[in-house]
């Protein structure tokens, strides 16, 4: 249920909240759209309201059920699947005591910083929904904080201590009752000083009060658990030592790029002047960005190409397989480290420039050599992982169904993979080679809008593909119980993506 509101909050956030608010173009069209329809805010802002409620009434539950497991270890699971429906419903029925002002008041849009937000005039002066998020979230602060110090003072009486999980709850509950005191203590401040509570610093703030806890929470999560650690970072469990995985690192540097630079100057026009004003007065940092963006763009496909080849020996040679990598490893990571530069060669050493578009700006090159295009480039590189993706995949397939014993399952979601895999890398290499091949496509607006949501495409599907098949990264994401009915091992296929 924690992940389910999280990942509720998480889109309304990002495709309502934030949208509107950080991309002024859409202001007027968008605004006009929300007053003439206005059944849309009257169910957004009280869904909104709604999650925030439940958010720590799911968390008190999870402490609680956290402490009965230490304190009452034999009856804690037939005490809690005898009250689980009593548990849901409570959570499902109590956040309308809270938000019943929000559902039968007026909403209205707000207008700041070039965008708008949407929110109610208060039927009911009193009935204020920071009030209620700011008690109930001390609630749950006040609980968690309690529960955690009776486990801790059971578990350190134990005969065997178990000191390195005392100290992994110990900063958990110091570091999850700061993610719930961060938004109450701002919630606190609009409710009980006026003048801040109409201030435009409020609405700039109380989003942001906000992250800390929908980012708090999950880094709780991967701190506490190995296996989810093991999941996310490749850090082997019980040893220091990680896994070197270059695609890891490749993905969040991508990520990272995109996030803080690539959509930040584009999408939010209040930066346009002082942003563009600073990359011009230091061209060092434009000399950094644009071949380095170009230079994961094109490493991503090359580490697709040896993962699928990867998967197809582990089935055509399963007895050479492990030797035969281990040994080529350290040349396959030198190919992979300098075969982009044979791509990114004339972005290196052409001059970096702005282009302004959509009240905002990026960061391209001028060619030059004309005919060294980046985009020919990645949409020839692309076209390659999906040949060979495809290939390696037939074969391996071929073998799988061969077999004696034939993994029915297994063959479904490789090719299923493969398939999503495939259409994660066509649609960029497919928008690519329309500016490569159509000389108006390549200088229309349109193509500079299109062209990072068909990045987007990739750099979302290969982390869903990841997460279909791995029935442990989809345990621990969306709390399924991936344990089977039968204690029968099963073999299967890891299928392994490009993430950024």
């Amino acid at each position: 249920m924690d992940s389910v509101v999280g990942l509720l909050l998480l889109l309304l956030d990002i495709f309502i909240t934030r949208f509107f608010v950080y991309v002024p173009q859409l202001c007027t069209p968008a605004s006009q759209f929300f007053q003439s329809h206005p059944s849309f805010m009257n169910i957004y802002y009280p869904l909104l309201s709604y999650l925030h409620c439940a958010q720590p009434l799911i968390q008190i539950f999870l402490t609680l059920n956290r402490m009965s497991s230490v304190v009452w270890p034999v009856d804690h699971n037939k005490v809690w699947k005898k009250n689980l429906p009593f548990i849901f419903f409570f959570i499902l029925l109590t956040p309308f005591l809270f938000i019943w002002n929000t559902i039968i008041s007026q909403k209205v849009v707000v207008y700041y910083f070039g965008g708008f937000f949407m929110i109610g005039l208060k039927a009911v002066e009193w009935a204020d929904i920071s009030l209620f998020l700011f008690s109930v979230r001390s609630v749950a602060v006040m609980i968690t904080v309690t529960s955690t110090v009776i486990m801790f003072l059971r578990m350190s009486k134990m005969k065997k201590r178990l000191k390195s999980s005392e100290r992994i709850l110990c900063l958990a509950c110091v570091i999850h009752s700061i993610c719930f005191m961060i938004p109450s203590f701002f919630e606190a401040l609009a409710l009980f000083n006026e003048e801040y509570g109409k201030s435009w610093i409020n609405f700039l703030i109380q989003p942001f009060a906000w992250d800390v806890l929908n980012v708090g929470s999950p880094l709780i999560m991967i701190f506490v658990s190995g296996q989810l650690r093991n999941h996310v970072f490749d850090v082997s469990i019980g040893c220091l030592k990680k896994k070197k995985d270059p695609r890891r690192v490749k993905g969040l540097v991508l990520l990272l790029l995109d996030i803080f630079i690539t959509r930040l100057f584009v999408y939010f026009p209040q930066l346009c002047v002082s942003g563009s004003e600073f990359f011009l007065s230091y061209p060092i940092f434009m000399a950094i960005y644009y071949p380095l963006l170009n230079y994961l763009h094109c490493a991503q496909p090359l580490i697709q190409i040896f993962l699928t080849l990867n998967r197809m020996s582990s089935v055509v040679w399963p007895v050479d397989h492990n030797k035969l990598w281990k040994k080529n490893l350290p040349f396959i990571f030198l190919f992979i480290l300098l075969v982009p530069f044979l791509f990114i060669w004339n972005t290196i050493i052409s001059q970096k420039i702005l282009i302004y578009y959509f009240g905002g700006f990026y960061i391209n090159c001028l060619k030059l050599v004309p005919w060294a295009s980046m985009s020919l480039f990645t949409m020839v590189i692309r076209s390659v992982a999906v040949g060979i993706t495809v290939v390696s995949t037939v074969i391996t397939f071929w073998k799988m169904s061969n077999m004696k014993n034939r993994l029915k399952k297994s063959e479904r979601t490789l090719c299923f993979a493969c398939a999503a895999n495939s259409v994660c890398f066509i649609i960029p290499a497919g928008f690519e080679a329309m500016k490569v091949l159509n000389s108006f496509w390549s200088t229309y607006w349109l193509a500079y809008l299109l062209q990072p949501f068909a990045w987007d495409v990739l750099n979302v599907g290969s982390p869903l593909v990841m997460i279909f098949v791995s029935d442990q990264l989809r345990g621990h994401v969306f709390g399924i119980d991936t344990k089977k009915k039968t204690s029968m091992r099963s073999n299967s296929i890891v299928v392994s993506s490009v993430t950024n």
